[in-house]
C-alpha cells in the first residue's frame, strides 16, 4: 500500500498518467515497482512526457512561450503579477493563460497561477533539451551550475530570455563588467536567497571589481536580492522595465528608477520620470530618502510604497491611474489637495505618520461605479489632529456594507479624536465665527453618501428638522466628549454651480435656572475651499443622502461646569447653508435627524472583563431585566445604562478598555457602543 501511495503522489492524480503507471506495473513484483519508482525519481517517465508533450507541440508559438515561462520561472505567482510581466505589445498574456488554463495545462488557485508536477517537469525538460550541451544557448535558465558557467565565462547569448537564481548555496564569485552584454533578449532577470527573505552581507556572493557596465535593455523584470553596487549602470534604457525590485540593497543613488525595498543607504532618487512602463514602485524602509522627484507622473504606475521611509518630508505630485498608496512611517507633513483627483485610488496608509497635521478633504462626488469601501476604511490615520471629510454624494452603487463601512470610520476616527481630547482635558477646540458673531464648531470627522436611514445607533430620532431632548443633573460630567449628529437630506434637482454647501446644526442647551448657551455645529459638506476649485461641469444630486459628524463640545462643557446640578433641556435644529450660513430652500429638505451625546468609558466599567463568557452572559441577562422591570431616576440611568452596554461589549467583542467609546442614551436603558480597530 506505501508503494501504491508514491506512484499516485507522483502522478499528483493526473488520470493519464495513473492509467499509464497501472498498466506497467500491472502483475509486476514488488522489487520492480521499487526500481521503477528509484527511476522516475530520477527521470520522468518517457511514455508519460511523450503524451503530455502532444499537447505542447498543438500551441501555438505565443503559449508555448509563455507555458514553459510559466513552467521555469512563475509557477505559484500572482495571476495578475504573471500576467502584466508577460504582456508585450503584441500579446495579451492574460489572454494566452485563458486559454491554457481551458487546455487544463495550467490552473489558478486562491489567484495564484499554478501546474501540474508532470507538466512542469516536462515544462522544464523542453527547456533544457533546446541545447543540452551549451546553457548559454537555451532560452531560460534556473539551475545555479549552469548560471554561474554562463555568468563566469560569459557565454550567455540572446537565445536567453530568462535566469531565475537561487543564491542560498553559490559561492562567491567574481565577475567582469560586461556579462549580460551578449544576454540581448533578456527579459527576466532573478536573483534571490531561498532561506532568508531578509538577506546578509555574508551572502552577497557576486562581486564586481569593475562594475557593472550595463543591463539588456529588453528587461521587463529585474529582481536582485542584495545587488551589491551603489549604482546601476548608467547606460540601461529602463523602456520595458515594469518590475525592479533590489531590496536589502547596498545602493546610494539610484540612476533613474526603482523597487528598493529596504535599502538604507539610498538618499534620494534622482529621476524615475523616464520608467514609462514601471506599474510598482516599492521603497519600504529606505530609512535615509530624503526627497523623491517633484512629480512621479508615470502613466502605469498603480502601486506606490514608501513605508516606513521615516526622512521623507514631502509628497510629490503622482500619476491620477494610482491604486494603492502606502505613506505609513513617512515624516511628511501634509498630504497635497491633488489627492482628491486620484479616482482610482483603492488603498491609502498614512498609520504613523506622527509629523501628519491635516488631510485634504477628500471628494468622491459622482463616483457612480463605486460600490464597495474597504473595512476598515482605508485612510488608517491614528494621529489625533488629523480631521477627516469624505464626500460619497451621488455614488449610488455603494452596497450596504460600503455604507455600513463607511459609518464605521466616521466612528473610528470620533472614537480616536474624542480619546486624544480627554487625555489632555479637553483642549481640542475646532471652531470659527460667522461674522464674528456666532460659534460655529467645525466636525472633527465627517461623511456623506447617498441613502435615506438614519444609522441605528443614533438614539435620539426625530422625522423633520428639529428635535428636543432632556437630560438630568450631571450631564455634563467629566466623561462628556462631544455630540455626534446625523441627517437625511432630501435634493430636488440641486445643482450648485458655487461647489459650496453646508449642513449645519443649531444646538441650544437651557437648564432649569434659566441659564443657556448656544451654539453652531457643522455636519460638513463641500466647499471650493476644501475641495477642488477645479469642477468644470456643477455638482448635480437628485436623491436623498446621508449626512454624520462628530463634533468636539469642549465650550459647552466649559460652560456648564458650574450649573451641574440642573435639569438641562437641549434643542437641536437641522438646516442646509451656502457655507456662508444663509439658508437655502429651494432645492433641498431636512427629511430626518438624529443626535446621540458621547461619553468616554468609565474606568470601573470595565471589573467584567476577567469574568469567563457564560458568567458574562448571566451577568448581562440580569442587568437587562433589572433595567426592564426597575423604575429609575433620572440621575441613576446614565450610568447603569453604561455599565449595561459596558458589560454586553465585553461579551460579545472582548475589546481591550482604550478601545471603547460609547454613544450613551439618557433617556433610554442601553445605549450603543462601538469599538473599532
Amino acid at each position: 500500500m506505501d508503494l501504491s501511495n508514491k506512484f499516485v503522489d507522483y502522478s499528483k492524480g493526473h488520470p493519464f498518467a495513473l492509467k499509464l503507471l497501472g498498466s506497467d506495473l500491472c502483475q509486476r513484483d514488488k522489487l520492480y515497482w521499487i526500481r521503477k519508482l528509484e527511476r522516475l525519481q530520477r527521470r520522468p517517465d518517457g511514455k508519460i512526457q511523450e503524451v503530455l508533450k502532444m499537447s505542447y507541440e498543438e500551441l501555438c508559438p505565443e503559449e508555448q512561450s509563455i507555458f514553459l515561462d510559466v513552467a521555469c520561472f512563475f509557477r505559484s505567482e500572482k495571476l495578475d503579477f504573471v500576467s502584466r510581466i508577460l504582456s508585450t505589445y503584441h500579446i495579451d498574456a492574460i489572454n494566452v493563460i485563458n486559454d491554457l488554463i481551458d487546455k487544463c495545462l495550467v490552473m489558478v488557485s486562491d489567484n495564484r497561477l499554478e501546474m501540474h508536477d508532470l507538466l512542469l517537469t516536462m515544462g522544464k525538460e523542453i527547456g533544457y533539451e533546446s541545447s543540452i550541451k551549451e546553457a548559454g544557448k537555451r532560452g531560460r535558465l534556473w539551475d545555479q551550475e549552469d548560471i554561474c558557467r554562463v555568468l563566469k565565462y560569459k557565454t550567455g547569448t540572446a537565445e536567453i530570455r530568462g535566469i531565475f537564481m537561487d543564491m542560498s548555496n553559490v559561492e562567491s564569485m567574481k565577475l567582469s563588467a560586461d556579462i549580460f552584454t551578449g544576454m540581448l533578449s533578456l527579459k527576466f532577470l532573478k536573483f534571490y536567497n531561498s532561506h532568508c527573505s531578509k538577506w546578509c552581507e555574508n551572502d552577497c556572493r557576486f562581486r564586481f571589481p569593475g562594475g557593472l557596465d550595463c543591463f539588456p535593455d529588453e528587461l521587463v523584470y529585474l529582481h536582485w536580492q542584495g545587488y551589491p553596487l551603489e549604482y546601476l549602470p548608467l547606460n540601461f534604457n529602463p523602456k520595458k522595465l515594469i518590475d525592479l525590485s533590489l531590496r536589502y540593497s547596498s545602493i546610494k543613488q539610484l540612476w533613474e528608477y526603482e523597487k528598493l525595498e529596504c535599502c538604507i543607504s539610498l538618499a534620494k532618487c534622482s529621476s524615475i520620470r523616464q520608467m514609462d512602463s514601471l506599474v510598482l514602485l516599492n521603497l519600504r524602509d529606505c530609512i535615509n530618502l530624503k526627497r523623491l522627484p517633484k512629480s512621479i507622473n508615470l502613466k502605469f504606475l498603480k502601486v506606490l510604497i514608501l513605508s516606513g521611509c521615516s526622512k521623507l518630508k514631502k509628497f510629490p505630485t503622482i500619476s491620477e491611474n494610482i491604486e494603492s498608496l502606502y505613506l505609513d512611517g513617512t515624516a511628511i507633513k501634509r498630504v497635497p489637495e491633488s489627492i482628491e483627483s486620484l479616482r482610482n485610488l483603492a488603498v491609502l496608509n498614512l498609520k504613523n505618520c506622527c509629523k501628519l497635521m491635516r488631510l485634504p478633504y477628500l471628494d468622491a462626488h459622482g463616483c457612480i461605479s463605486l460600490e464597495t469601501v474597504a473595512k476598515p476604511m482605508t485612510l488608517l490615520v491614528i494621529a489625533e489632529k488629523t480631521h477627516s471629510t469624505f464626500v460619497f454624494t451621488d455614488c449610488f452603487k455603494l452596497n450596504r456594507d460600503a455604507q455600513e463601512n463607511i459609518v464605521a470610520h466616521t466612528q473610528l476616527k470620533s472614537q480616536i479624536l474624542a480619546n486624544g481630547s480627554l487625555q489632555r482635558n479637553h483642549k481640542v477646540q475646532v471652531f470659527r465665527f460667522y461674522d464674528f458673531q456666532e460659534l460655529v464648531l467645525e466636525p472633527l470627522a465627517a461623511v456623506s453618501f447617498p441613502g435615506n436611514d438614519l444609522p441605528l445607533w443614533f438614539r435620539h430620532q426625530r422625522m423633520g428638522s428639529s428635535m428636543e431632548t432632556h437630560l438630568p443633573p450631571h450631564w455634563c460630567d467629566d466623561k462628556f466628549i462631544g455630540l455626534s449628529l446625523c441627517t437625511v437630506v432630501s435634493f430636488k434637482d440641486y445643482e450648485d454651480k458655487t461647489s459650496r454647501f453646508s449642513v449645519i446644526c443649531k444646538c441650544k442647551f437651557r437648564n432649569e435656572d434659566g441659564n443657556s448657551i448656544s451654539f453652531t455645529c457643522n455636519l460638513g459638506g463641500w466647499n471650493e475651499s476644501s475641495g477642488s476649485s477645479s469642477h468644470e461641469e456643477p455638482r448635480r444630486l437628485t436623491s436623498d443622502h446621508v449626512f454624520i459628524s462628530y463634533n468636539n463640545c469642549f465650550y459647552a462643557k466649559k460652560s456648564h461646569e458650574l450649573n451641574r446640578c440642573c435639569n438641562t433641556t437641549a434643542s437641536f435644529k437641522f438646516f442646509v447653508t451656502d457655507g456662508k450660513a444663509k439658508r437655502k430652500r429651494d432645492f433641498c429638505e431636512v427629511m430626518k435627524c438624529g443626535m446621540s451625546y458621547l461619553y468616554a468609558p468609565d474606568e470601573n466599567d470595565y471589573r467584567l472583563q476577567g469574568l469567563q463568557e457564560n458568567n458574562l452572559e448571566k451577568a448581562v441577562s440580569a442587568k437587562e431585566t433589572e433595567l426592564n422591570e426597575t423604575a429609575l431616576d433620572e440621575a441613576a440611568m446614565t450610568k447603569r445604562a453604561r455599565l449595561c452596554l459596558r458589560e454586553e461589549e465585553l461579551l460579545n467583542r472582548k475589546r481591550k478598555k482604550d478601545d471603547l467609546i460609547s454613544f450613551s442614551d439618557h433617556e433610554c436603558s442601553v445605549t450603543s457602543v462601538f469599538s473599532y480597530v
